[in-house]
């Protein structure tokens, strides 16, 4: 082993950034072997990395560096905690002191690695940090200001766990992250926090946004123009209306509560008369306004002044009027007819949601498709496909009358757990990770998820597989059971095998006989829903003839 540490001393001292590399990932490998061993082990490796960052190296061998020091850290032990508080107290200096541009770099680098791995002892140093990253951000270096913005985020993290304990350094980074030049990543958060119900963190963002606004006002505008448009597109005036007729009905029919009724209807019946006098109302709002605003606005003139059952035959005329145009049952939505403002908008400053990455070259909005394709559930969400800069397509899931905050926070959670699989090379060897999409919240009812390419729901796989049964029919194929049936692992694609009893030879075997043919054995049957033959079967069955 000895001899090995001194191979290592020696690749590091070289002036060669592939024995520098090489050197740090045997460091690397031998952490946890030196946790085994002893402590003398640990500090010799401690010391290692101390010289690393001594001297002006490549910047690959920076960045590796600072990982391999990340893994030391995240290793534990009292030795370790040491080494981070030296390592976080080395680079604040640097990032204090006169302006060296490997040391910046190497600063911001290991300040990142500290926070994500090593956040407990990093907490303590989270005001030094906010007082000091403020000239790295506006380091004349690229390079420089890109690793910062990542170290910002790490911190970040660390103060929103504990963000009871740390909520004034909290308000105190508010001033930073106005007067970033990475505003793209943030703004699709800052306008969710704007619409919070909370009075303070909407006053908190709100304050952000208007900072912000002083040196991107454009990109400000053309936000907040996409984020509504986006929430108006998610959630139409008709649909509005039946999810509120089914709740008023609900209070007037079922708890003859009059006043819970009027709460539901009245701001309903002011965004109707508030959209006869704009505007940009759209094509769809227009056709649903001239159809129902008479008699919804002569009703409710007639329940506001509380006379509900004098009028209990209008309240019903108007209740049936509304729900005859229930919510759309078509496949597909012209965006001209629902948001004409974001079909006009063109080559946008804003990023396509989900794509801002600090390494990464910005990918920006160059328009919206003229179709939204509606997806038959529940809640009706849309397709929607933007038009990216480097001339991609970039699908989402448009989603309303659903909070999918929660769900970006699963996603979160997701990542730190590929993380930790990542980070150890028993489970990278396994591929472990989970599959993550993106998940970008408009608004605490409506947001738009990223668009999973090339996969079915196991409901349409299983339909698939009733389908390909009208073989088996032809065949009079039997002795089928799950040992028979195979899914192939990549195209997920189900397919059969073993076809010795065909022709319905089963029904003749001694043991096990198939009396009944195969096409309708009762398993079979009740796989087939509540429609039995008539349904998914039958239809398909019928296509083809």
């Amino acid at each position: 082993m000895d001899q090995l540490y001194d191979r290592i001393s020696t690749l590091l001292e070289s002036n060669d950034v592939a024995d520098n590399l090489g050197a740090l990932r045997a460091i690397d490998e031998l952490i946890y072997v030196a946790l085994g061993e002893n402590a003398s082990k640990v500090s010799k490796l401690s010391n290692y990395m101390r010289t690393v960052f001594e001297v002006k190296r490549d910047r690959d061998v920076l960045v590796l560096a600072s990982r391999v020091l990340g893994h030391l850290a995240r290793a534990g032990g009292a030795m370790t905690a040491d080494e981070v508080k030296f390592q976080v107290k080395m680079a604040l200096d640097w990032l204090r002191g006169d302006r060296v541009e490997y040391r910046r770099f190497a600063a911001v680098l290991i300040l990142k690695e500290m926070a994500e791995n090593a956040s407990t002892v990093f907490n303590v140093h989270v005001p030094e940090f906010v007082d000091a990253i403020w000239v790295a951000l506006r380091d004349p270096t690229l390079a420089v200001r890109e690793r910062t913005v990542e170290a910002l985020r790490a911190c970040l993290r660390v103060i929103e766990k504990r963000e009871t304990r740390w909520r004034v350094q909290c308000m105190n980074l508010k001033s930073v992250l106005s007067l970033l030049v990475w505003t793209l990543a943030l703004m699709y958060p800052l306008l969710v926090a704007c619409k919070s119900i909370s009075n303070l963190r909407r006053a908190a963002a709100q304050e952000v946004v208007d900072k912000v606004r002083q040196h991107s006002g454009v990109l400000v505008d053309q936000a907040q123009l996409v984020s509504k448009e986006l929430i108006r597109v998610a959630i139409l005036w008709h649909e509005m209306w039946h999810e509120a007729l089914e709740e008023a009905s609900r209070l007037y029919f079922g708890e003859h509560n009059i006043e819970g009724m009027l709460k539901v209807l009245e701001p309903l019946h002011e965004m109707l008369e508030e959209g006869a006098m704009r505007e940009n109302t759209t094509i769809k709002e227009s056709i649903y306004r001239g159809i129902l605003i008479f008699k919804l606005v002569h009703t409710f003139s007639l329940l506001s002044h509380k006379a509900i059952d004098a009028y209990r035959h209008e309240l019903l005329e108007a209740y049936d009027c509304c729900m005859k145009y229930k919510r759309t049952g078509k496949d597909a939505e012209l965006t001209q007819s629902v948001s004409p403002e974001l079909l006009e908008r063109r080559n946008l400053e804003l990023t396509v949601p989900g794509t801002y990455r600090a390494d990464l070259s910005v990918v920006t909005i160059a328009s919206f498709a003229t179709q939204l394709v509606v997806i038959t559930s529940k809640q009706r969400p849309r397709k929607l496909t933007i038009h990216r800069s480097d001339g991609d397509d970039y699908a989402f899931l448009l989603k309303g009358h659903e909070d999918l905050r929660q769900d970006e926070h699963v996603m979160q959670l997701f990542g730190l757990v590929n993380t930790l699989l990542e980070n150890s090379r028993k489970t990278m060897e396994k591929d472990l990770s989970i599959q993550r999409y993106d998940v970008i919240p408009l608004s605490p009812n409506s947001g738009l998820i990223g668009w999973v390419p090339n996969c079915d729901t196991l409901h349409h796989l299983i339909r698939d597989y009733r389908d390909a049964k009208k073989v088996g029919y032809l065949l009079g194929l039997c002795d089928r059971h799950p040992s028979n049936l195979m899914l192939h692992r990549y195209s997920g694609k189900i397919f059969h095998i073993d076809f010795g009893d065909c022709f319905e030879a089963s029904m003749n075997r001694e043991k096990f006989s198939e009396k009944v043919p195969f096409r309708s054995t009762r398993m079979l049957i009740k796989a087939m829903e509540v429609s039995d033959l008539e349904g998914n079967f039958c239809s398909t069955s019928s296509a083809n003839k």
